[in-house]
């Protein structure tokens, strides 16, 4: 019984892993076309940023699923511009949970999730600035980043705990203000 046990949770765990690799490839490649970014957040009527879909939110049960194809996402991302790029694209479906999840009244996990999104958003920063030469993609994922950084400080501020406004603040002066993505 607990070979037979084992042997579906091997399988499953084989089944998961390819295809959460396979979820990578086809992410990956709609993001290069600019398909999966597609909700709008605003900065009065401008459009500044563009957000993934949430898709399930933190307390649905199948929500550790979605956490746990993530976090393969991100070890299976070999090079620092692709982990950058995942990293970039998971901070964004974390900001998108965010403002979902204050759009229904949970201001609780709303707040763990945008401070979920800022930590990997400046992860994402760091992992960008490893980057060896001075590319094309390189200066466009940090330009990203920096649009993202003001995208997530208007959504956060419509949280009443305002430490993660004040973190992606002192982000942008700290960090972005040092125009590291456009060196002269």
């Amino acid at each position: 019984m607990l070979l037979i046990l084992g042997f579906f949770l091997g399988a499953g765990g084989i089944l998961f892993i390819s295809i959460s690799r396979a979820s990578l490839e086809m992410v990956n490649k709609d993001e290069m076309e600019s398909k999966v970014s597609v909700i709008e957040v605003k900065m009065g009527d401008r459009t500044i940023y563009k957000l993934p879909e949430a898709g399930i939110l933190p307390g649905n049960p199948l929500y550790i699923f979605k956490e746990a194809r993530n976090w393969l996402w991100e070890e299976f991302s070999f090079g620092d511009e692709k982990k950058a790029r995942i990293l970039l694209l998971l901070a964004d479906k974390k900001m998108a949970e965010c403002r979902q999840l204050i759009t229904n009244g949970n201001e609780g996990r709303a707040f763990e999730s945008g401070f979920e999104a800022t930590d990997k958003l400046e992860y994402a920063y760091t992992v960008t600035l490893r980057i060896k030469n001075d590319s094309l993609e390189k200066r466009q994922i940090l330009g990203q980043i920096a649009d993202a950084s003001l995208a997530y400080e208007v959504i956060t501020g419509e949280l009443k705990n305002k430490i993660i406004s004040q973190e992606l603040n002192d982000f942008q002066k700290e960090e972005i203000q040092k125009k590291t993505y456009f060196p002269e």
